[in-house]
């Protein structure tokens, strides 16, 4: 699934839970539309990142390496978007949940390097924030 903004996707929650308080609905909530493709290489250059892309089995590694170590890391996203190419993508259809968000005036945000921008730079500025058990491991995961 695309990265979605967690604002958007809160945003969405409570307005499906509002009109649906009785429950009786199945939504998938996610950007669908992306202007963007190679999120990380697009971020090295839209956030001056230096992020060092390994490839899949080397990444998994590095990832299984760092659970053990007893690291927790949120690596879904990152294994839909680092999924070599021979697997087959699951695939969810948005439209319904899309045209009841678009009902209330939220519309599904486009991951583009604006939005990237805004993401990083929001989440370098909060990192302070965040203490140890925050902190990146090794910006470069390699």
């Amino acid at each position: 699934m695309p990265a979605t903004p967690v604002n958007y996707v809160s945003r969405s929650v409570i307005a499906l839970a509002n009109r649906h308080i009785d429950g009786g609905g199945v939504f998938h909530i996610s950007a669908e539309a992306q202007k963007i493709d190679g999120i990380f290489e697009r971020w090295n250059a839209v956030a001056d990142t230096h992020l060092v892309l390994l490839p899949f089995d080397q990444w998994m590694a590095r990832m299984k390496e760092l659970q053990l170590a007893g690291h927790v890391l949120p690596a879904m996203p990152l294994l839909e978007a680092g999924r070599p190419k021979e697997l087959p993508a699951v695939r969810f259809d948005f439209s319904r949940t899309h045209r009841e968000l678009e009902s209330f005036g939220i519309d599904a945000p486009q991951l583009d390097d604006e939005l990237l921008g805004r993401w990083t730079r929001s989440m370098l500025e909060r990192e302070s924030e965040l203490g140890d058990e925050g902190r990146p491991i090794d910006r470069n995961f390699g």
